[in-house]
């Protein structure tokens, strides 16, 4: 998937927020709201091409994180009207600061958003075949293809 101009739309902004209802929204509002959305998933998209995730499908998971980060950088970065009256200024630090951990992670590469990856903080564990004789290499590729075929 390629990355988005913004993740989410107008109407579930209005709906993350409840601010009140979409209907009721302005043309002006609207563009105010799509506006503020583009600019702040620049700002993500910056972060997942950093790590070359702008060519993967992404997950489920992934594109909703995306899309609440997106309505909430719209409203505390770039000051998008609707939102803002609400937050008191410990709010908006509260969400800064999470918004800052959240491209941190991605640019970390410890959030991974593609679908069907792990990310580098998955535990796993695997085992490696070691040789300690002279024939041991040689032996050790025999079981690895005889493993594999």
């Amino acid at each position: 998937m390629a990355i988005l101009d913004y993740y989410g739309s107008v109407q579930g902004y209005v709906e993350f927020w409840c601010i009140k209802d979409f209907a009721d929204l302005t043309a002006a509002q609207i563009a105010i709201i799509e506006n503020a959305l583009e600019m702040a998933a620049s700002d993500i998209n910056t972060a997942i091409i950093s790590v070359g995730a702008d060519t993967c499908t992404y997950s489920a998971t992934a594109l909703k994180l995306l899309e609440r980060f997106n309505y909430m950088a719209a409203a505390i970065t770039y000051n998008c009207p609707c939102a803002n009256p609400r937050l008191t200024d410990a709010d908006k630090q509260l969400y800064t600061e999470w918004l800052q951990g959240i491209i941190k992670n991605i640019m970390d590469n410890t959030l991974e958003l593609c679908q069907g990856e792990t990310g580098s903080m998955f535990p796993s564990v695997d085992a490696a075949e070691q040789s300690v004789t002279f024939w041991g290499p040689s032996r050790v590729i025999w079981n690895t293809e005889r493993r594999n075929s």
